[in-house]
């Protein structure tokens, strides 16, 4: 039998503490350091579940059984309730009619689109756009740093990244300028921030929810959200409401201009995810189509995720610099040696070259996380093979495969497996690109992680993975 924390509280299990904005990730952490890479943890109402961060289990869970291990219908009902039907909350063939209409999306995200962009004044401006708003947002920060003229003022970097980075998101995903660095503050901003905080805070209406999102028709779904007298539920419901408004009237004008001819002169110049998931729909057919719904919900998700993680990457590796100064030195010198060699305009090889940068980038998304587990079920009895033993809860055996029963919830640490020492090392809670400068140890490259990005799980693996 697997040994496991004692739980913190009779009802809830140890849920409240994976879920606590400010101790869940200390809490996931000390689950490894105790017992190892898997761990009986108690859930609501005593259900008996599984927390694991091995890579061989995460090679049978998320590529080799993948169809044989789904996400909590508590998950997907939040996601179809936030964004709408995205990619990640659809199984079987929709699921598959949906990944291959996104795969039109490959040559936006291609290396060669990038390096060689469409030769006319709108081709060379969005390529142009992450330049310009880094440099608005350069000037914004040293504006307000220089207001009191003693260049001394603090200021909320966090804030000012996410604006960015929103703003940037918005003309490259849909195709629309939210205009925040010059001045306008929409409301979509203050939505999208407070996505994840506000379903963190409300952790424990996830065993009621898929029930709730179940009852009669949508107008009386709504009618009992709005009766609950719960500010958590209401600030979520307007959430919802104006990320959803946002994008209906961005879709409806981006369709009018497909329809009239007159993409050239929109932001992005029909260049944008929105518009090329439009213009696929006009020529695939009509069963392979994905509805209206389904391009709000891909844009929206997309747009959120590309926004809400790179301001957090970005300021996590912020602070990592700041608390790091030798390695922000190296990493300036790198960038400024990059500037006499090329200019100020960095092209994409130029910005690749820069070795250093990309080590510190890797360095970072290892050990800070867009997102720290993900939740499965297993739909069938399952034998879990273990890269890394575990003692059994007597202490007397090394356990190597765990028996998991149909309908078990595991909770698979992807920040637990990127800090494992047997894996990354002794030192594999430090902060050190220099270890991307090299060949990785033999630890990692043998341990079968299935991740899609630099031997890590920071973006998951398998067909599932984030896209």
């Amino acid at each position: 039998m697997l040994a496991g924390p004692t739980p913190s509280s009779i009802v809830w299990g140890s849920t409240a503490d994976m879920f606590d904005a400010d101790t869940g990730l200390e809490f996931q952490d000390d689950l490894m350091n105790t017992y190892g890479s898997a761990c009986r943890v108690q859930g609501p109402f005593g259900a008996n579940e599984l927390w694991i961060s091995d890579p061989r289990a995460f090679q049978e869970i998320l590529i080799k059984a993948h169809d044989d291990f789904v996400e909590p219908d508590w998950f997907t009902t939040w996601l179809k309730l936030i964004f709408g039907p995205v990619v990640a909350t659809v199984y079987g063939h929709q699921h598959k009619i949906q990944r291959k209409d996104l795969e039109i999306l490959n040559p936006v995200f291609n290396a060669n689109h990038i390096r060689n962009p469409r030769k006319s004044h709108s081709g060379l401006q969005w390529q142009q756009l992450p330049k310009r708003r880094a440099a608005l947002l350069v000037e914004a920060v040293r504006s307000e740093v220089q207001m009191n003229g003693n260049n001394v003022e603090i200021v909320d970097v966090f804030k000012w990244v996410h604006l960015v980075s929103l703003e940037i998101m918005g003309q490259a995903g849909i195709g629309h300028s939210f205009g925040i660095l010059e001045g306008n503050v929409p409301d979509y901003l203050d939505a999208s921030r407070d996505v994840f905080p506000l379903m963190m805070e409300m952790w424990y209406l996830l065993p009621f929810i898929t029930f709730v999102s179940k009852i009669g028709p949508a107008f009386l779904r709504r009618a009992i959200v709005e009766s609950i007298p719960h500010r958590p539920v209401q600030r979520m419901k307007d959430v919802v409401d104006t990320m959803h408004k946002t994008a209906v009237e961005i879709m409806e004008r981006k369709r009018q201009a497909l329809e009239s001819g007159t993409l050239d002169s929109e932001v992005a110049a029909g260049k944008d995810i929105m518009t090329t998931l439009l213009r696929q729909n006009l020529v695939v057919a009509p069963q392979d189509q994905m509805t209206d719904e389904e391009v709000l919900a891909q844009v929206n998700g997309l747009t959120f995720a590309g926004h809400d993680t790179t301001s957090s990457a970005l300021c996590r590796t912020i602070n990592l610099l700041a608390e790091h100064q030798e390695i922000q030195d190296k990493l300036r010198d790198e960038i400024r040696q990059a500037y006499r060699l090329y200019g100020m305009n960095l092209d994409y090889d130029q910005l690749n070259s820069l070795s250093y940068l990309d080590a510190v980038c890797r360095e970072s998304l290892r050990l800070y996380l867009p997102g720290t587990f993900l939740d499965r079920i297993p739909t069938k009895d399952w034998n879990l093979p273990l890269e890394y033993p575990v003692r059994s809860k007597d202490g007397k055996t090394m356990i190597r495969n765990i028996r998991v029963a149909k309908g078990t919830t595991l909770h698979l640490s992807l920040q637990a497996a990127n800090k494992d020492e047997r894996t990354w090392g002794s030192d594999a809670t430090e902060f050190k690109p220099e270890r991307w400068l090299k060949p990785l140890p033999t630890s990692v490259t043998n341990s079968r992680m299935p991740g899609i990005y630099s031997s890590t799980m920071t973006f998951s693996g398998g067909p599932r993975a984030c896209p």
